[in-house]
């Protein structure tokens, strides 16, 4: 696994947890999660208890995270999904 990538995960099960932007996701507690690589991009899918994301006007459940090489997306139940690049995460 790309060693960029790896960090990323690290960061959602942080204290902090993964922030883009006006977003932030933070895994609190134990998850069933299905990891599949689709050779592009590796797939985060969340059973049972879900992560929540904070955006600055909503809080939603997280129904997958999707990382690619450039970037990712994560998955909302009942809202958008939202688009984001690594290199947004450096600036």
């Amino acid at each position: 696994m790309n060693k960029e990538i790896y960090e990323k995960i690290k960061e959602f099960f942080s204290k902090d947890g993964f922030t883009s932007g006006a977003v932030n996701v933070r895994i609190k507690d134990e998850l069933k999660t299905r990891i599949t690589d689709e050779g592009d991009h590796i797939n985060i899918e969340f059973e049972d208890s879900r992560p929540e994301v904070s955006i600055r006007i909503i809080d939603a459940k997280v129904n997958s995270i999707t990382l690619g090489k450039k970037g990712g997306k994560i998955e909302l139940d009942s809202f958008t999904s939202i688009p984001f690049l690594y290199k947004w995460l450096e600036e």
